[in-house]
């Protein structure tokens, strides 16, 4: 599992910057940073089990993906694995 999580970190960080650090309490915090020229922001929170990293993949495609269709260029995401 540990190998799973480590190969799926790797893939999120082919998408965007994301910085992968340790919480209190044994929790992993994701912080996505994707950034261009104009300044509009937006913030989610999303909860999940760590078991199913992998579906992150596909959370950071559709944001990608609704960040275009709402002409986002700057946006922040936080997710909270626990």
């Amino acid at each position: 599992m540990k190998e799973e999580d480590d190969l799926n970190k790797q893939r999120i960080s082919k998408l965007c910057d994301i910085e992968f650090h340790r919480m209190r309490e044994g929790r992993d915090q994701f912080v996505v940073m994707m950034t261009t020229q104009i300044k509009t922001s937006l913030v989610m929170t999303v909860q999940m089990k760590s078991k199913i990293l992998s579906t992150i993949l596909v959370f950071l495609r559709n944001l990608m993906r609704m960040s275009r269709e709402l002409r986002m260029k700057e946006f922040e995401v936080k997710l909270d694995i626990i």
